[in-house]
């Protein structure tokens, strides 16, 4: 019988076996000495074999043996093949033995899960958190905590026999607070951050605990906060504008006592959902919320405070040894980015920032007039900022493991740092010396984690923590000490015998560090009152929390309340009927009533409104019928007129016509309802391709249809010698004859039918028409579609707008399209929109595949597009198909190109000779006069097709680009037996990927060439310096594989039978990854932080 893998499982728990009383925090009777004793805890969890647990485990998680903290049970909640991430490794804390625990429990705690690294333990992987547990919410961790591919590799060291070990710290928080649920949120009333504070957080929106950080920081600016309060912003629309954006931010923050949202701000950097969930690198951010904000306050009473408050500037300076030369270049820097690996702490990050480089041996610098010198080089700080921003760079590119990781290193930094020794010329009246003002933190790894941050809010205040809407009091200590990173060990634990050194890396730890400047502390945190904020601020605020308020307390009493939409005769007048139905619902006039109220106080309302008597008025209620039209239907009768309008259509929207009698007086204002149809009519006119709405009758359902004509003619003053045809509209899109010698009752024509009426056609207006009848004109309003038609030479923007039908074959297409242009239609030429290219098709369409209208806009595309581009062309369109448009670029002996490509129109029936002939003529040769042409795509040289191929080759790779050049004339000389052209290419050096790049050439390659004696004749063709081509390498690519060749290599050697080949040049890339890509959260997207905004939000103006 196989063993039981959770049998087996063994436990090290720590403690003198005491334990409080299985009942909640709250009510502990104990002394608190010994609650604080005891609220913390730790607890390890040796799994003897993890491919066991995961075979035998019936179901997808197992829990893991109970401990006890703080008189609260506790265990592990392990997904060995991940919680619906099969590729990760998934573990959870759970409170265990909730049944025994009294109603309403809850649990505020903190901890950290520890997988040993059993190999080193510096390298465990270590995740925390703090969560409230309580009955909906009983467990709380990570989703990835680990890939499966890190636990399971043999190098990581996390198993050992197949076995793992998890540790978890765990200090319960005794806060005497009273949840309450709403929806899935708790709110805690025992904690009012504002109330114990006197300050409030920021909501998180997903992911945005980072902005939450560096907002805080800001505010808590005073000199930085005025400035934003005083940018000009009456004319700027909500939504749209960051500083307006910020300014209310920054006032709720200042104002109010809850957690303040961020949304409008992200809305104004144009960020989606996908934004908000998605964490980004906090300096970057910063940088780019400073540059924006500094191009706002250009122009206005507070420009150059960011200048003022963030920018400083270094010297860079290479000074020659042995000759008079120096280099000096300023530059200006909004933060400083400093080393944290190998310093230990921030003076030796400056030391190694200042440290000076030695340029000699082959890194000699070059002066003028002096050639290759050995020099000195450096960079001394000019001036320091009054507000010193430093980022720490914990995140860096492993070469050992091929990705980014996190540096958990140890790293000091300290309350107050005097810099004075780094400027190069420090001034006597300015101090250098710096006090901590915010510490942002980020934990986690590599792979995640979550942003906080500790403000001193004063010169010498005391420090609070800000953790997203939580904000407490912080010391000191948690402040700076507990952020320095590094590892701890925690006391030994016994196994089985075995011993394991519990470290645990902090991975919680400081990730940027603001300084102020101790002469302009009193300045930089000077209160800003209300007085200082601009009034048109302060006015548009309050009417907009007034108007919050309003809305607050509609939603509130929304219950009380219906919206009723009424329609009028009216509305159907205005209805463009081109679009079918009888009227459009949402233009309508909603009414927002009490739910008891009744039509007849309706009707009152309306009769004084409307100056109609309320006895002129009856209401008809609107009814989904069964072919999915919504149209009127019968009257309500007076005592339906005293009902709660909520009872008359219970659970759903009530929408009325109001229904107006135009009975002269004396006669019924109203026929009886009982035997009659409300009869809804619209007109037809073919010779302007237009409907109208006409007006309604109620008619005995037991007259004939023919009965109707004579109203009919009377309404549009026809005479009687007028001939009419009359049609039933069955659905939006579609009608049917009516046969007149019917009655209305057998005809189905009922209450809310609509006919639709035409004057009959002769045979000649029916040919002179485009739609002779209503059917024909409701199928040509099912199959119309309004075409964009965009120049081909203009593609981003629309020339014209058709009305086409879907079923149009090209030819129709392109006489209507002629039509507006005043051109031959056959020599037009369309293109289909592309999707990918954000403009026209590489292809255009083909004429000869007798497309439809509705192909031509959906030519590869999943959905129509309605955006056609047509070109006007020199000869008729069958003459060009026959033809073949090729763009070739020329390029010199140095594979440089040469001036625009040059476009060629040649026959089908042409060969690469032909073409290569007419280029001839276009291009300067000096040397043979022979030309090459090559297929190139993505830097790589595809093909040299041959002379006799045809040209219609070249158009089987649409992505491929036509580059020619003269062949050398050593190539010409040169026999088969004892030379080969090869493909060259050029690609970067760099750690995190291989990319090719520039102009791929064609090189002669002897049968005796070695590596050494090919380099100086590639240096000669390109003319590169000799210093640089001397850190270029040469390498040989086969079928994708890359191997590199030393100088003795003979290179036929390394040629194989199938001429998948080519030598590649590699560049010696020395810059390093931009910031966003050495942060882990962009390392898998590679896209920077960008603000995108409507192209008219430049000159935005708030709406009247």
């Amino acid at each position: 019988m196989a063993e039981n893998p959770i049998e087996d499982m063994q436990v090290s728990l720590p403690g003198d076996g005491t334990e409080d009383s299985d009942t909640d925090i709250a009510d502990s009777s104990s002394n608190e000495a010994d609650a604080e004793a005891k609220k913390t805890g730790h607890f390890s969890w040796h799994i003897p074999s993890l491919e066991k647990l995961r075979q035998e485990v019936r179901e997808k998680k197992v829990y893991g043996p109970e401990f006890e903290v703080h008189g609260t049970w506790w265990r592990f909640l392990v997904f060995p093949n991940g919680n619906d991430s099969p590729d990760q490794f998934s573990v959870f804390l759970d409170v265990a033995r909730k049944s025994e625990l009294r109603p309403g429990w809850h649990r505020h705690a903190q901890f950290a899960i520890t997988l040993v690294n059993q190999k080193d333990p510096t390298q465990s992987l270590c995740r925390d958190a703090t969560h409230i547990f309580y009955e909906r919410e009983s467990d709380w961790g990570f989703v990835s905590f680990t890939s499966q591919a890190k636990l399971n590799s043999a190098t990581e060291g996390f198993l050992t026999d197949g076995g793992l070990i998890l540790n978890v710290d765990v200090t319960v928080v005794r806060d005497y607070v009273t949840p309450t649920t709403w929806g899935t949120r708790m709110l805690w009333r025992g904690h009012d951050s504002y109330k114990e504070t006197g300050f409030v957080g920021l909501k998180n929106q997903g992911a945005t605990c980072y902005l939450n950080s560096l907002l805080q920081y800001l505010f808590h600016l005073g000199i930085f906060r005025k400035a934003v309060y005083q940018m000009p912003t009456e004319k700027e629309k909500v939504g749209k504008s960051i500083p307006l954006a910020l300014q209310r931010l920054f006032y709720r923050l200042q104002f109010e006592q809850t957690a303040v949202p961020t949304k409008e701000l992200t809305q104004s950097f144009g960020w989606t959902t996908f934004d908000s969930f998605t964490q980004h690198d906090v300096q970057e951010l910063n940088r780019v919320l400073m540059d924006e904000l500094e191009t706002k306050m250009k122009g206005t009473s507070v420009e150059g405070t960011i200048e003022r408050l963030f920018r400083g500037s270094v010297s860079n300076y290479i000074s020659c040894i042995n000759v008079p030369v120096q280099s000096l270049r300023e530059e200006h820097y909004y933060d400083i980015s400093l080393n944290v690996k190998g310093c230990g702490d921030i003076y030796r990050s400056f030391d190694q920032y200042t440290e000076e480089e030695m340029l000699d041996g082959q890194n000699q610098y070059r002066a003028e007039g002096y050639g290759l010198q050995d020099a000195k080089k450096g960079v001394r700080f000019k001036n320091l900022p009054p507000v010193l921003c430093l980022q720490l760079k914990r995140f860096e590119y492993s070469v050992k493991v091929d990705a980014n990781v996190k540096l958990n290193d140890e790293y000091a930094f300290y309350p107050v740092i005097e810099l004075s020794k780094y400027v190069v010329e420090p001034e006597k009246d300015t101090s250098y010396c710096y006090h901590l003002h915010a510490v942002l933190v980020h934990s986690g790894d590599v792979h995640g984690g979550h942003y906080y941050a500790f403000l001193r809010t004063g010169a010498k205040s005391q420090w609070h923590k800000f953790d997203d809407d939580y904000v407490t009091k912080a010391t000191e200590k948690e402040a700076i000490d507990d952020n320095f990173g590094g590892v701890e060990e925690l006391p030994l634990h016994l196994d089985a015998g075995r011993k394991f050194s519990n470290m645990r890396t902090k991975c919680s730890n400081a990730y940027m560090l603001v300084y102020v400047r101790e002469s302009d502390s009193r300045s930089m945190f000077e209160p800003v009152p209300q007085q200082a904020i601009s009034q048109h601020l302060i006015k548009r605020f309050e009417e907009e929390r007034q108007a919050e308020e309003k809305r607050r307390k509609e939603l509130d009493e929304a219950h009380l309340y219906m919206n009723v939409r009424l329609v009028t005769s009216e509305d159907m007048l205005q209805h463009d009927q081109e679009k079918t139905d009888l009227v459009a619902l949402e233009k309508v006039r909603e009414l927002r009533l009490r739910k008891n109220a009744t039509l007849s106080q309706l009707r009152e309302k309306l009769s004084k409104e409307l100056n109609i008597p309320g006895e002129r008025m009856r209401f008809r209620h609107w009814i989904t019928r069964r072919n999915q039209t919504f149209r009127p239907a019968d009257p309500y009768p007076p005592a339906k007129e005293q009902v709660p309008i909520s009872e008359l259509r219970p659970g759903s929207a009530l929408t009325l016509w109001l229904e107006v009698s135009e009975a002269p007086d004396g006669e019924p204002l109203f026929p009886l309802t009982e035997g009659h149809a409300c009869i809804f009519f619209k007109v037809y006119d073919p010779f302007v391709n237009k409907m109208r709405y006409l007006g309604h009758v109620c008619w005995p359902v037991t007259t004939k249809v023919a009965s109707l004509i004579p109203v009919v003619r009377r309404m549009l003053g026809y005479d009687e010698s007028v001939e009419l045809e009359i049609y039933e509209e069955i659905k939006p899109e579609m009608v049917d004859k009516v046969d007149v010698s019917q009655t209305l009752e057998n005809a189905e024509l009922g209450n809310g039918d609509v006919l639709v009426l035409q004057r009959a056609l002769s045979d000649e207006d029916k040919a002179s028409v485009l739609n002779p009848n209503a059917q024909r004109y409701y199928a040509w309003l099912r199959d119309r579609v309004q075409v964009r038609m965009r120049d081909f030479d203009a593609p981003d923007k629309d020339a014209f707008g058709l009305d086409l039908t879907k079923s149009m074959l090209y030819p129709q297409v392109a006489q209507a399209v002629a039509a507006r242009l005043s051109w031959d239609p056959e020599c037009l030429q369309f293109t289909s929109y592309s999707e990918a290219n954000r403009g026209p098709y590489l292809k255009p369409v083909s004429r000869a595949a007798r497309l439809t209208l509705q192909e031509m806009l959906q030519h590869y595309l999943p959905t129509s597009s309605n955006i056609l581009y047509y070109k006007k062309l020199d000869m008729p369109l069958a003459e060009l198909e026959n033809m073949v448009t090729l763009k070739i670029q020329w390029q010199n002996a140095a594979a440089q190109p040469v001036g625009a490509p040059h476009v060629l129109v040649v026959k089908k029936s042409c060969t690469i000779a032909d073409v290569l002939l007419e280029l001839s003529s276009r291009v300067e040769m000096t040397g043979t006069g022979r030309i090459r042409l090559m297929e190139v795509f993505r830097h790589k040289i595809l093909s040299v097709p041959d002379l006799a191929a045809a040209v219609t080759l070249l158009t089987h790779n649409q992505y491929a680009t036509l580059v020619a050049e003269e062949i050398a004339r050593e190539e010409l000389d040169v026999a088969p037996e004892t030379g080969k052209v090869l493909p060259v290419a050029h690609t970067n050096r760099n750690t995190s990927m291989v990319s090719l790049f520039g102009n791929p050439f064609m090189m002669l390659v002897r049968s005796n060439d070695t590596v050494a004696t090919l380099r100086p004749r590639l240096q000669a063709k390109l003319g590169v310096p000799a210093e640089e081509f001397a850190t270029w390498r040469l390498a040989m690519v086969t079928y994708g594989r890359m191997d590199f060749l030393m100088e003795g290599d003979l290179i036929w050697e390394e040629l194989n039978l199938h001429g998948q080949q080519f030598l590649v040049l590699e560049h010696l890339n020395d810059q390093p990854l931009s910031q966003h890509l050495q942060h882990p959260s962009w390392r898998r997207t590679e896209h920077g932080i960008k603000f995108r905004r409507t192209e008219d939000d430049s000159d935005s103006t708030e709406d009247a």
